[in-house]
């Protein structure tokens, strides 16, 4: 709550782009220090403010690509419904997932490195050239699709939803900068055509 008002107004005074790399920074570096904490007074406030500003890109994120809304107007009524759930169900998904690296990682501390990690990436990948290198990892999927036999379609359908999963990463990258583009007029206005 305290993370969504702060980030909130503060990429409407700096700009959302560089509000949300802080807080994709600031996320990162708080929970990588309560891995390593020596008392649970220590572990709980550096835990807070690891919530305090992943709410931050929470925010941000749900501001610059109102996924839920965007999927909705692009379905017809009568899936829209069935396209809300499946969005729905995505937090849900992240639950299961980390249940299963839970599972797998015991140590507390291992734990809470594993599960940040993928902060790095999205550190990583601020940049412009992620357009052009989720593109290029979707046409290498296509080819590596096409030259895996036919007969082996549980790694082909993987392939593809890995394609897939790097052609939702370019289309939110354009998302991302066509925000930080247009003043927010325009974008909306354009967005609604």
């Amino acid at each position: 709550m305290f993370g969504a008002i702060s980030f909130g107004s503060l990429s409407d005074r700096f700009g959302r782009r560089i509000v949300l790399l802080v807080s994709y920074v600031s996320s990162l570096l708080f929970a990588v220090a309560s891995a390593f904490s020596t008392t649970y007074v220590m572990f709980a406030v550096l835990r807070f403010f690891t919530g305090f500003c992943i709410t931050g890109i929470v925010i941000i994120s749900v501001t610059l690509s109102n996924s839920f809304l965007i999927c909705v107007e692009w379905v017809d009524i009568e899936h829209r419904k069935l396209v809300g759930l499946i969005d729905g169900l995505s937090w849900s998904f992240g639950n299961i997932v980390f249940s299963a690296i839970a599972y797998f990682v015991t140590d507390w501390r291992w734990l809470i490195l594993s599960v940040t990690s993928p902060l790095i990436l999205s550190i990583i990948t601020w940049r412009r050239n992620t357009e052009v290198g989720a593109l290029l990892l979707v046409a290498l999927c296509l080819g590596i699709n096409i030259v895996i036999p036919k007969d082996m379609s549980v790694v082909r359908t993987v392939v593809a939803v890995v394609g897939k999963g790097f052609s939702s990463a370019s289309f939110g990258t354009v998302v991302l900068y066509s925000s930080e583009l247009y003043p927010t007029v325009v974008r909306y206005c354009n967005d609604n055509l």
